[in-house]
């Protein structure tokens, strides 16, 4: 079993299987889906406890971020009860991104 964080070209790697997230491209290879996936904004108790709680989301302008792939251009936010409610934020990357995003790569 080999597990990988990019995106192969299924035929010719060689695989009886996959499992991918997101949208696929058009493809006459079939699939079934899983299930869904939520993505959060989560912080630890201790990032909390030591620069306070956000009160909105426009506080992640100042906020320490570990970003998951820095090539993200923005994130769109919106609120559970009001989806019209929207709010685009375009993560800065922190003094440690290079090193995380190192670090990462290294385990793919």
């Amino acid at each position: 079993m080999e597990l990988s964080n990019t995106l192969t070209e299924f035929y010719s790697s060689n695989a009886d299987f996959a499992i991918r997230v997101g949208k696929q491209k058009d493809s006459d290879l079939t699939s079934l889906k899983l299930g869904r996936i939520e993505i959060m904004l989560v912080a630890s108790p201790l990032y909390i406890e030591s620069q306070g709680m956000l009160a909105q989301p426009q506080d992640l302008d100042d906020a320490d971020i570990i970003i998951s792939n820095p090539l993200t251009a923005s994130w769109e936010l919106f609120e559970c009860a009001n989806t019209n409610n929207r709010i685009v934020f375009k993560p800065r990357k922190t003094k440690y991104w290079l090193m995380i995003y190192r670090l990462q790569s290294s385990f793919q």
